[in-house]
Formats: structure tokens, sequence, C-alpha cells
């Protein structure tokens, strides 16, 4: 089933429980996204995606009480920004990385593990999800978009870009390589920059920025070569879900990262 329309199910699952009082945690949650200035239509959307993710944990166990558990630990956000974006904002900011910190081609091996930390995340969501090669482009855009904010200390607004499902992916990939989001990449970091310092910049994210256009331009190559999600069937080849899903998320920085 493709995700729009598993994004739709769990949707109209959640309007359902809307109109009783049955589903404390829902209507909580609700009202909690709310309270934070997310639009009606996007906090459904959003707790949607969070009952998805419990659904398929809670496949024989389900109850208010877990459910309730569950939502404790979500960290709810308001995605909202500054300054819209779209598919001419993408295409511009893939130029300007193109030209700014070139292209990762013939040295590919050179950053093996950190492209690996990105597709791996990239083909458990398509796995478990249904993520499409289309929407997963959306998710690297998304998160090199809020990298290049960094810099120009602005905030984005992804409203018309993407669903609230495909901006708590976006979170989740974001994680995993923004010292100023996770701790432990920071950490790893520290030894080489001050990540407070503003001229540390591209040294900090140049191969970041590699790597998610090194990914963007695979997906567009498989695509074309074997069809929609072809990128996907490419790359599970290569990749053990089992093996990705029952072990912590992989970083993308390492103690060699910054010495590459």
């Amino acid at each position: 089933m493709a995700r729009k329309n598993v994004r739709e199910a769990f949707i109209k699952r959640i309007e359902n429980q809307l109109k009783d009082d049955v589903n404390v945690t829902t209507h909580e949650t609700y009202n909690r996204l709310l309270a934070l200035g997310v639009s009606e239509e996007r906090a459904i959307q959003a707790i949607a995606y969070f009952y998805e993710i419990y659904f398929r944990e809670h496949l024989e166990n389900y109850n208010e009480a877990s459910w309730h558990d569950f939502m404790l630990e979500v960290p709810l956000t308001n995605h909202e920004g500054e300054y819209g974006f779209d598919n001419t904002d993408a295409r511009k900011n893939s130029r300007y990385i193109s030209k700014h910190y070139g292209r990762l081609k013939d040295n590919m091996r050179s950053l093996e593990s950190e492209l690996y930390a990105i597709e791996s995340r990239l083909i458990v969501l398509h796995d478990q999800y249904q993520l499409s090669s289309r929407e997963a482009t959306k998710i690297l855009q998304i998160v090199m978009n809020r990298l290049l904010d960094i810099q120009s200390k602005t905030t984005s607004d992804y409203s018309d870009f993407a669903t609230e499902d495909l901006l708590y992916m976006a979170d989740g990939l974001e994680y995993i390589l923004n010292p100023y989001k996770n701790e432990k990449v920071a950490k790893i970091i520290q030894p080489y920059a001050h990540i407070n310092e503003d001229n540390n910049y591209d040294f900090i994210f140049k191969n970041v920025f590699l790597c998610l256009d090194r990914v963007l331009e695979s997906i567009r190559f498989w695509d074309k070569e074997f069809g929609v999600d072809g990128y996907f069937r490419y790359i599970n080849r290569f990749m053990n879900t089992n093996y990705i899903t029952t072990h912590d998320p992989e970083l993308f920085f390492n103690e060699k990262t910054l010495l590459k």
C-alpha cells in the first residue's frame, strides 16, 4: 500500500477517535498540539503518524494505557517557520551545494559509513512505512534546507511542501547528523571544531551536504533506471533491514568524518 493510502487510513482513524470521548490520549495530544500553534489539520496528521508507529509496535496489545505511555515519550513539534519552502527552493539549494561544496563522485568510498547512516534510515522508512523515493527526496531536501537555515539564521515553513509524517521523519534523519539537535553528535565533533563558532560551519557540514546531495542523485538515477522506487529496490540488495531495525540508528558522524 502506498504511503499516501496508509497516511489517509490513519488520519481517518484519528478523526473518528476525536469524535468520541473514549480515546483520552488522542484528545490530550490534539489539544497539546493546538496549544503549540499547530493547525487542526496538521495536528491530526501528526497524531495519525504517531498512532501508526504505535500501532505497528503494539499489534497484539493495544490499550489506552500503553498508547498514553507511548505518547509521553513523543517530542511534539510545531514545524512552522518564517519563510515558505517549495520545489524551486529545493532545486536552488542543490545548485548552491554543488557549486559551494562540489560533488561526491569517484571518492564515495571515503564517506561510505556516512552514506550508510543516511541510507539505512531511509530503507527502514521504506520497508516499515511504505516511504516512496519521491517522499524520501522530500525528506532529504527538508533536512538539507534546515541545515542551510542554521547558516542564514532563519526558519522555513514546509506546510505546502510536505505532510506532518514526512516532517517528523525528517526530524529523525536530522537527529543523526545535526550537532545542534543531538548532544551525541556534538560530542563527536567537539575535539575537532566548536559548533558555536560560525566560521566552522562549512568544516562541520561539508561532508553532510555532499552525502545528502549524493543520495538525492542516487534516487534520481535508480528511479530512472528501474522505475518508481527503483532506488529502494537497488539499495535493498545491500541493506539488512532486520539488522538495522534491531540496532540503534547509526550516527552520521564518527571520529574520522571531519578528517576526510
